[in-house]
């Protein structure tokens, strides 16, 4: 079995690919008129939201100090429940203004400096019509998308903000986030060798279970993705704390009754243990993935298909196959159908993954 070497530098540079939607990036191109003033227009609006929701957290600031003093001091029903009233209000009003401006003031910053580039980056592709996720449908639904000269799809993505302009059912321009994804560069070259049915015990005829080598940019998305898995111990150490602290108020007011002992820490145990399970499970994933990294190979399930997509018969004379890799220790998908998996990020991975072998 192939090893990889131990000893690479991890710092090395990795050569990456960009996914959006099933699309890969062919790089940036310069905007059109129709994106460059809608991009304007659209950036000019959230500057005019950021200084208003100013001008409102400041009014909110302010106001409290203008109110007549006898409404603070006055006595009765109506005049406390005026009172709280303004009171949340100012405490609510103030924080939210405020992030709301300040999320304002951030994407006018990233759709100025988009606007001032003038660059788009553009993804291309084909789009498999029966086998759609969900956020492609949503795209193809808000027309995001662009036929190319030779039959694809094109999808144009701000690349600072990555966000893409559509257009809702009123033909209004609006813009929505997409996820852009970066993954190992796929090889060149796959050379793949078949694993005989009788060893893995598979029947099917229509079935091929093959093998290649994992490439070192591979592997240096798996390890990423390993160092990032174990970050869930950090969240296992809170939470105990968390229980620990909790449980110590629970009996310091409990005053030696056992029933309010018994009956609060079962229910947040039951509750702590529902969230221990992802942290956990994440450990679990990144010891299995660490093992597919030392291991360095890529399996791959290549099924045979007719042509509309039925499985195949003796009658059928034209097949196509279809390939998904995975990961012989983790079981996760690598690539389906020529197309990086959906958990895959080199750029910003999480701990947050949901396990192939455990039903939610």
């Amino acid at each position: 079995m192939w090893a990889p070497n131990e000893s690479a530098d991890a710092n090395e540079a990795v050569e990456t690919e960009r996914w959006c939607a099933g699309l890969v990036s062919v790089g940036t191109a310069p905007m059109d008129d129709d994106e460059r003033a809608e991009l304007g227009r659209y950036a000019r609006a959230l500057l005019v939201g950021a200084l208003l929701l100013g001008f409102t957290g400041f009014a909110f600031v302010v106001w409290p100090f203008l109110v007549p003093t006898r409404l603070w001091t006055a006595h009765g029903t109506a005049a406390d429940a005026a009172a709280a009233g303004l009171l949340a209000s100012w405490v609510l009003g103030v924080p939210i203004a405020a992030l709301w401006a300040i999320d304002c003031v951030r994407r006018y910053d990233r759709h100025a400096r988009e606007w001032r580039e003038g660059e788009i980056e553009r993804f291309l592709g084909s789009l498999d019509g029966g086998r759609l996720d969900p956020e492609q449908r949503t795209l193809l639904k808000l027309t995001a998308f662009r036929t190319t000269p030779e039959g694809g799809q094109e999808l144009r993505v701000f690349p600072r903000s990555g966000t893409v302009q559509v257009r809702d059912r009123r033909g209004r321009s609006c813009w929505r986030l997409v996820r852009v994804r970066t993954v190992a560069a796929a090889p060149g070259y796959l050379h793949r060798v078949t694993i005989p049915r009788e060893a893995i015990g598979v029947d099917d005829p229509r079935v091929e279970i093959l093998r290649r080598r994992m490439t070192a940019d591979e592997r240096h998305e798996v390890l990423a993705r390993v160092a990032s898995l174990q970050d869930a111990w950090k969240v296992l150490v809170l939470q105990a704390l968390l229980l620990l602290i909790v449980f110590g108020m629970i009996l310091r007011t409990a005053g030696g009754n056992v029933v309010l002992v018994v009956v609060p820490a079962t229910i947040l145990a039951a509750l702590m243990a529902q969230r221990v399970r992802r942290p956990v499970d994440a450990l679990v994933l990144a010891r299995r993935l660490k093992r597919d990294a030392a291991a360095g190979l890529v399996l791959t399930h290549r099924r045979r298909l007719a042509a509309r997509g039925r499985e195949r018969t003796e009658q059928d004379d034209e097949t196509s196959w279809v390939d998904v890799e995975f990961l012989p220790v983790s079981s996760l998908s690598w690539t389906v159908r020529g197309r990086p998996a959906r958990w895959r990020d080199l750029v910003a991975p999480s701990w947050r993954l949901r396990l192939p072998w455990r039903k939610r």
